[in-house]
């Protein structure tokens, strides 16, 4: 079919499609079987009128010229309409430059106003279309046995309240940098439509569908941090003193190194590490979009830095790597994942990187451990070798939400009573994803770290390498 014919087809459906507001007639995007796509908005008649648009213009120019080979068109909107909502012109735009590859042309329209407003795009346009392909993933995903049957023996009668929180949609994330603008004072100039996460007091909720924070103004200038809700708990958990010496260990893209920052209020040091150079490149862009100049980026593994920095640091956070149980929701890749490395092979790697972290922290310092996964083995778990490495870290209490659950010693067959002080996240008792968190302190009694030969050798202690009051 030719391009004009299969444009003009999708024209005429229009007398059966509901247009968001006044004058809105019809979105389309066109994909080229060469990848290209082309977007357009407000198409009023088979002439292809061009608009002052240049991203539309380009739309028209291609349609016009009939050079371009089209393999697909989708619709959104359709004749007049009264409704009095703004249309998300914006969202039509992001989602149809996003055109996946199709044998088939497709043309797809909102029939009713109820259509439009209770559907919405993510239900009226095909899985191909991103982000709402991940929504078409989950409902089709389909969760391992073995992890069904561990969330079952973890849960209990919440088990298929779980469940149902799964077929529901990622809730969108974001924190105000208030080392930067207090959180009053953001919002009296926040363009969106914002609503406080209960258990982070910088945090809000925001619409991901109808906002595009990401792509405004306030946010190239770090005025905020977009990002899952739950995953703002730990930052938000360490307390933070004027003055402290911070190591974020495992810190890319940098959204808690960043808020862990903001606490310093520009006094102290923070140490931001990641293994992956190339994580650590869009680490360093967050730490100087937040406007952070008491800090310095590392990429090294624990082990090294444990060499340089023994009994060095007020406060560590150790977001460790995990079987990202917590994030299929938001993440239905990581159900593969899972079944590639699961909580066996992350236990390990938690175990050693733990032990080249505790001799790390001054006596006195605090240590947040927090994954993004349910399982007892890297949670629990993890948190009870942490107190056989060294009998001189205690579990302390957090700051709790009605949501939040405690951790279960119970799962891993241990009477330490103490790990009930962990905090557990489930997207069907809180708005957001799966998460666990616990705090320790190391005993101001605790004896001095024994020192290797080689950091002797290598006068580690700050003599020798080059580090004065606490900094290169």
């Amino acid at each position: 079919m030719e391009t004009k014919e299969l444009i003009s087809q999708a024209l005429s459906a229009r007398e059966n499609a509901y247009a968001p507001y006044s004058g809105f007639m019809v979105g389309a995007a066109l994909l080229c079987k060469d990848g290209t796509v082309y977007t357009g908005c407000n198409i009023e008649n088979a002439a292809f009128t061009p608009t002052n648009c240049a991203e539309r213009t380009a739309f028209f120019k291609a349609v016009s010229e009939g050079k371009r080979d089209f393999v697909k068109i989708a619709i959104v909107g359709g004749k007049k309409g009264e409704m009095t909502a703004p249309a998300p012109c914006g969202v039509c735009l992001q989602v149809m430059s996003e055109f996946c590859k199709a044998d088939e042309f497709e043309i797809v329209m909102a029939k009713s106003e109820e259509d439009y407003s209770s559907k919405r795009l993510s239900e009226l346009l095909p899985s191909s279309f991103f982000p709402y392909k991940r929504l078409e993933e989950r409902k089709k995903m389909e969760l391992p046995v073995a992890f069904c049957d561990e969330m079952k023996r973890i849960l209990g009668d919440e088990y298929e309240d779980y469940l149902k929180s799964m077929e529901g949609t990622r809730k969108f994330g974001l924190r105000v940098n208030t080392a930067k603008i207090s959180v009053e004072d953001f919002l009296k100039i926040s363009p969106f439509e914002l609503t406080p996460i209960p258990y982070v007091k910088n945090g809000f909720y925001y619409d991901g569908e109808k906002e595009q924070p990401a792509k405004h103004p306030y946010y190239f200038a770090g005025l905020y941090y977009l990002q899952d809700p739950s995953a703002m708990t730990p930052a938000s958990r360490l307390p933070i003193e004027e003055n402290d010496v911070v190591l974020d260990l495992c810190a890319a893209p940098g959204g808690k190194a960043t808020e862990l920052a903001a606490k310093l209020h520009g006094t102290g040091l923070l140490i931001a590490n990641d293994i992956s150079s190339k994580r650590a490149k869009a680490l360093l862009k967050n730490i100087e979009l937040f406007g952070v100049e008491n800090s310095f980026i590392v990429t090294e593994y624990p082990k090294k830095l444990a060499e340089y920095f023994t009994g060095f640091f007020d406060k560590i956070l150790i977001d460790a790597p995990c079987s990202g149980e917590g994030m299929f929701r938001k993440e239905p890749s990581m159900v593969k994942a899972w079944e590639q490395n699961g909580p066996e092979f992350y236990a390990a790697l938690q175990e050693d990187i733990l032990k080249q972290a505790l001799p790390m922290l001054k006596p006195g310092g605090m240590l947040l451990y927090s994954t993004c996964t349910f399982s007892p083995l890297e949670d629990e778990g993890t948190v009870q070798k942490i107190l056989s490495m060294n009998p001189d870290m205690e579990i302390l209490p957090m700051e709790g939400y009605e949501g939040f659950a405690s951790g279960k010693p119970e799962l891993i067959g241990s009477t330490e009573e103490s790990i009930r002080n962990c905090v557990r996240i489930f997207p069907h008792r809180v708005d957001g994803e799966g998460h666990f968190l616990a705090l320790f302190r190391k005993k101001e009694t605790a004896d001095e770290p024994v020192v290797s030969c080689e950091q002797t050798r290598s006068g580690l202690r700050g003599e020798g390498k080059g580090i004065v009051g606490g900094v290169w």
